[in-house]
């Protein structure tokens, strides 16, 4: 597995941009990979890509292996306003 993807929560809402995905790489060197960008991390301008990136991977890693069934959603509104993860659990 390279990646995993998030669907777009509230499509239909008001409030809700178009439907879109949100995606995390597995494993951030092969992100690194594919955008050359090896810098060490005082040095990069996507800091919080790469945490978000970490925290979302570790959070889904810990559903997966405690058999946690839950479905992944983002939230952005049309003026890109974010909320980057939601946990509906079945």
């Amino acid at each position: 597995m390279v990646c995993i993807t998030f669907s777009e929560i509230g499509v239909g809402y008001t409030t809700s941009a178009v439907s879109g995905i949100s995606i995390h790489f597995y494993d951030n060197g092969i992100r690194n990979m594919l955008i050359n960008n090896y810098n060490y991390l005082e040095f990069r301008q996507n800091k919080g890509a790469l945490w978000e990136n970490y925290l979302l991977i570790e959070r889904w890693k810990h559903n997966h292996y405690s058999d946690h069934n839950v479905l992944r959603y983002f939230w952005r509104t049309y003026d890109h306003a974010e909320i980057d993860y939601i946990e509906k659990v079945d």
